[in-house]
């Protein structure tokens, strides 16, 4: 198939998705794949922001509240049922991993919670990642998880050949883990020393931070290096241009290759 079909194949796929979200708004039973997932988040959300930048501007100009009212309603009328078929799509997506509703509603409660929101929203990102629980062929155990993160460093600077998405995911998941409370311990011991001053008796909190910043510092910079050949590798596993790596280096819109590219199977996976 040339790049026209797979490329209009994907466009009807996510037409597709967009419409079962509505559609299925309120069906809360049965499973969603991954991607019929993704796409219909990503459209939805797309189409919420060009809204919002059309409408807030309007609103902000008049200050006739009938104006405001009739320039809001289709967009309130739009977001009621795009939030309600979120809400479900989501629990149809944890219950095609093979997780429970109360598992999945938990989660979200708890992802709502300040600070730890941000490891359970995470943990919560993972899981709508993962593949139909149906199609796992196999898991991965503690000790080979280790082994593809150590793997993945030794290649830092090969660009060449591909990698699976479970190294890929593998690195990115660890890495966030690792970084999130390294990130903590940093600030907090820098904040530490600055509170309590420069006193003799606290120098050794100089030592501590300092030592930190460095390993924060190799840690961050080292992990960018080895994201890009990692990359690198997967888009080319995929069948994408490794030059695609630039999009990928673009905050928040680094997030639309990695959802629709890098969470897919191998190009010679799919050929088979």
């Amino acid at each position: 198939m040339n790049n026209n079909g797979i490329i209009l194949r994907e466009f009807r796929d996510v037409k597709k998705s967009y419409t079962l979200v509505f559609k299925n708004a309120f069906k809360f039973g049965g499973r969603t794949s991954r991607k019929e997932y993704w796409y219909g988040i990503i459209s939805h959300y797309l189409l919420l922001i060009a809204l919002g930048l059309i409408v807030a501007p309007i609103i902000g100009s008049t200050k006739n509240d009938f104006l405001r009212i009739c320039f809001s309603l289709p967009f309130i009328l739009y977001f009621i049922p795009v939030l309600i078929g979120l809400i479900s799509i989501y629990y149809r997506r944890m219950r095609d991993i093979g997780k429970k509703s109360l598992f999945s509603f938990v989660l979200q409660i708890c992802s709502a919670i300040p600070f730890l929101g941000i490891i359970f929203g995470i943990w919560t990102f993972v899981l709508l990642c993962l593949p139909s629980f149906d199609t796992k062929t196999n898991s991965t155990s503690f000790a080979e998880g280790v082994e593809s993160y150590f793997l993945t460093w030794k290649n830092s600077f090969n660009y060449s050949g591909i990698s699976k998405r479970k190294e890929f995911w593998i690195f990115v998941i660890s890495t966030t883990i690792i970084a999130f409370p390294l990130s903590l311990l940093v600030s907090f011991t820098s904040n530490l020393f600055v509170i309590l001053g420069n006193e003799q008796s606290i120098y050794f909190l100089k030592i501590i931070a300092g030592f930190l910043d460095f390993i924060g510092y190799f840690y961050f910079w080292g992990s960018y290096v080895v994201f890009c050949s990692l990359s690198v590798r997967r888009l080319r596993d995929v069948g994408k241009s490794p030059y695609w790596l630039i999009l990928m280096m673009i905050p928040i819109i680094d997030l639309i290759p990695m959802l629709l590219w890098c969470t897919k199977t191998s190009i010679r996976e799919e050929i088979q």
